[in-house]
């Protein structure tokens, strides 16, 4: 394409130099008589023209510095009256300037005010967990969902599974961060999932179970289910079942005083090994020594985050164990096992009475929902004293009303001992006879 347009090119710049260098008299030839004076005058006048335009002031500089100084004066006096607006605002003398309806605010409709979304369905992490069939094998625990360990803290105002006894029944129990133990319970016996016997709602309480440790502890009446979920860690469930030990669950039996205990026990040094130490509970703290007499000693923990768990006995090498485990994160701080059955109901009892006064008086708000317990138990004990006592009465009226008519027949003998007409075979017989 460049060498199409190379002629073209070399062709133009001859000529345009042609022209610049040969005169107008040699290209055109030269003018007439009647065409010199013409083209003489034209030129004089043009030359005249062109001066005139050189010597005369330029209209546009003018009007330049004219447009500047009104626009200089139009800025001065627009602050003036902005100073003028906002000293008046500042006195009083003036509401605050508002905007214009009127003047575009550049920004596009605002779209329309939606109600609040609904909050969410709460998800039940529990309740949806899939249970194959029980046709083929015996299921010993619930099925743990890999979804739960994920949540470690349940959703406000989900359901949890709470176990009968068994695996195999259970209830659904509202739960949020103020459901206590004892209302799970009264939710429960209200179904009527508990054995109406006299006196079984002091006897049953809800157990925390950890079956991949073999772990659980009666969870006392005060408590909150939500914490003890938070704290659980690992796959777990609520069981209700008869307890041991139902006094130093209650409300109204929380100690005044810190327990001391002290004695041997076998306590676990790694996954194999046991060895035989002195343990002492005292000041609200566990210390562990070799020996009775033995210095230093170890402060294993304190009840402040510590509670109490009881031990499967598969686990326990010596028949009967517990272990110390803390409340707010997975970790078990102690486990011991000793042969005595004795001596493990003691230190099961005096590590309850131990948590439970520090408990209390760490933490005023479960002091305050243990107080508020006592005073429902107490209206809950004297209803079923009084509907005792309205059953008794009622069968006290049925039995006396009962003895009054049990004896004699229903026609009494003498009313057939009446007077035969005179002249009748009937009449010559002897009354006796003649009533039977």
């Amino acid at each position: 394409m460049d060498k199409d347009h190379a002629p073209l090119l070399g062709s133009f710049e001859g000529e345009r130099v042609s022209t610049t260098t040969v005169s107008d008299d040699e290209h055109y030839g030269c003018p007439s008589d009647e065409e010199a004076p013409r083209s003489t005058s034209n030129a004089a006048l043009s030359m005249r023209a062109a001066r005139a335009e050189d010597d005369a002031p330029l209209l546009h500089d003018d009007v330049c510095c004219t447009a500047a100084a009104v626009h200089e004066r139009i800025i001065r006096e627009e602050k003036a009256r902005q100073k003028d607006r906002t000293l008046e605002i500042l006195e009083g003398r003036r509401a605050p300037m508002q905007r214009s309806r009127t003047l575009p605010h550049g920004r596009g409709p605002r779209p329309p005010a939606q109600p609040p979304r609904p909050p969410p369905p709460p998800y039940d992490v529990v309740a949806e967990a899939p249970r194959p069939s029980t046709s083929r094998r015996v299921i010993t625990a619930p099925v743990p969902d890999w979804r739960a360990a994920m949540t470690q803290r349940p959703p406000h105002g989900c359901q949890a599974r709470v176990f009968l006894q068994t695996v195999q029944r259970y209830r659904l129990v509202p739960l949020n961060e103020h459901t206590l133990a004892w209302h799970a319970m009264q939710f429960v016996q209200a179904q009527g999932a508990l054995p109406l016997l006299p006196g079984a709602h002091d006897t049953w309480a809800i157990y925390d179970v950890i079956p991949d440790v073999g772990m659980e502890r009666p969870i006392r009446d005060y408590e909150r289910l939500e914490e003890v979920v938070r704290a659980r860690g690992s796959h777990g469930y609520f069981l209700i079942k008869p307890v041991e030990w139902p006094e130093l669950l209650r409300s109204d039996a929380i100690p005044t005083y810190s327990s001391v205990l002290g004695g041997y026990v076998h306590v676990q040094v790694d996954d194999r090994t046991w060895t035989r130490r002195w343990l002492e509970l005292r000041e609200h703290a566990v210390f562990l020594a070799k020996s009775e007499t033995s210095r230093p000693e170890v402060c294993v923990c304190t009840l402040l985050d510590v509670d109490v768990y009881m031990v499967d006995r598969q686990r326990a090498p010596k028949g009967y164990g517990f272990a110390l485990r803390t409340q707010t994160r997975p970790r078990t701080v102690l486990l011991a096992t000793q042969s005595s059955e004795a001596a493990h109901h003691d230190w099961i009892r005096s590590l309850c009475r131990a948590r439970a006064y520090v408990l209390c008086q760490e933490r005023p708000d479960i002091l305050a929902s243990a107080h508020s317990l006592e005073r429902a138990e107490q209206r809950a004990a004297s209803d079923r004293r009084a509907k005792n006592i309205r059953k008794q009465a009622a069968l006290q009226r049925s039995k006396s009303v009962g003895k009054q008519h049990a004896h004699g027949p229903l026609i009494q003998s003498d009313a057939f001992d009446v007077p035969f007409q005179k002249g009748s075979l009937l009449d010559t017989m002897p009354p006796t006879t003649a009533g039977r």
